[in-house]
């Protein structure tokens, strides 16, 4: 018997790949194909108001969008994430598990969730609940990624076959044996770190 697929999956990419692209594309065709997907997707946008670029979170079936950075000024360095839009970002993530999806995508597991703040609760919320969850991770966040999923996730290069190939995986797992990872042996992490 082989070991089962883990059900968190991380698309790992370099700064400035397309990864938007890529999962806006796996989005489209997984959808076609009939999978009920909840969560968000990333958005660049240009603001009038600081004449800047600031970044948007949009639910994937465009229910609404929220804008995720904090206006400093133009010598502002450093990273400038709003708290406040994140922990709303949070709690109307958190709704989307009553909708019951078979999967979740959420478009990063960056810094933020790296030092145990961000999404890290939607993450675990996943985990917890057997929600096959799909995100981004860039390359110099996996040491953090692995430090979380404790054994519940893997890592998938930016290519849409390979991302295929773990879903119909799952799929045929659950078809074959029922929940995700509810054989994971006793001596494996079943809860995430």
């Amino acid at each position: 018997m082989t070991d089962p697929l883990p059900i968190l999956a991380g698309i790992v990419f370099r700064m400035g790949a397309p990864v938007n692209d890529l999962m806006a594309r796996i989005r489209a065709h997984l959808s076609a194909e009939g999978v009920a997907i909840g969560g968000v997707c990333q958005d660049s946008i240009w603001d009038e108001a600081s004449g800047q670029k600031t970044l948007v979170v949009r639910e994937i079936n465009d229910a609404w969008e929220l804008p995720i950075l904090e206006y400093r000024g133009k010598e502002a360095r450093g990273c400038r994430l709003d708290p406040q839009a994140i922990t709303d970002l949070s709690h109307r993530l958190d709704t989307l598990f009553e909708t019951k999806p078979d999967l979740m995508m959420i478009n990063r597991f960056g810094r933020a969730e790296s030092e145990s703040r961000g999404l890290r609760d939607v993450f675990e919320r996943a985990a917890m609940e057997h929600v096959p969850l799909l995100v981004a991770v860039r390359e110099d966040y996996c040491d953090a990624w692995r430090a979380f999923h404790g054994g519940m996730g893997l890592e998938l290069p930016m290519d849409e076959a390979a991302v295929y190939d773990w879903w119909h995986g799952l799929e045929i797992q659950r078809s074959t044996v029922g929940e995700p990872n509810a054989d994971i042996p006793a001596d494996k992490p079943r809860t995430v770190a």
